[in-house]
């Protein structure tokens, strides 16, 4: 069985924000002979927060060989791994986990970091116009790190079984829209949606009349 050493971590939230950054800072293994360390982490998010996978891909491109990704990623999977970046927070168990295995380095410094970029879904009103959240959390938010021998990694990282680490819990305040502007809203947006309907089919109707215009000529 191969061994795995939990990470000793620390996390921070970049300013509030619709698209914020979740830092990871983690300290040096012990020392060892026998073995190059490569840091493996499992992010289980809140409802509230996603991954868009294709920023993921553009960020830490997956390559054929650790040497060719030209970032410290060696490679990464979501699961599951389809992503509805559209839809709202519905406030239930669903969950996303991050799978990411760092390039093993025989050189890691003293401490590292690991940004992960992250976008909030869309809240439901609130009183304040805000809403705060836990990572990790009760809701099911979690973190796994450990330290693996680079030598006995395999390519699946959804099969190692990492063990749960217990930073101190950071918290992240996202914006909502007010209970009290909701009736606004409600009655405003139809009438912008019909304002821009109407603005396209005034320039279509200019485009067509001039085409007819050209052509009588």
């Amino acid at each position: 069985m191969m061994a795995i050493s939990p990470i000793d971590t620390s996390l921070s939230f970049s300013q509030p924000s619709l698209h914020p950054i979740l830092t990871i800072a983690y300290a040096l293994p012990p020392p060892t002979d026998s073995c190059t360390p490569a840091a493996s982490f499992a992010l289980t998010f809140p409802d509230a927060l996603f991954i868009d996978p294709d920023e993921l891909g553009g960020k830490w491109p997956i390559a054929a060989e650790e040497d060719e990704s030209g970032s410290d990623v060696w490679t990464w999977a979501l699961e599951p791994s389809s992503v509805d970046i559209e839809r709202p927070y519905l406030g239930n168990s669903t969950h996303h986990t991050l799978h990411i295995r760092l390039n093993p380095s025989a050189n890691i410094k003293e401490q590292e970091v690991l940004e992960v970029p992250l976008h909030a879904r869309y809240l439901t009103p609130s009183d304040q116009g805000e809403r705060t959240l836990v990572f990790p959390g009760e809701d099911g938010s979690e973190l796994a790190a450990g330290w693996v021998c680079a030598e006995s990694l395999s390519d699946n990282e959804k099969a190692l079984e990492l063990p749960l680490v217990h930073p101190t819990p950071i918290s992240l305040t996202l914006p909502t829209g007010k209970h009290a502007h909701q009736e606004l809203v409600e009655l405003v947006t139809p009438v912008v949606i019909w304002l821009g309907w109407a603005w396209i089919m005034w320039k279509l109707w200019g485009l067509t009349k001039r085409r007819t215009k050209v052509k009588t000529l």
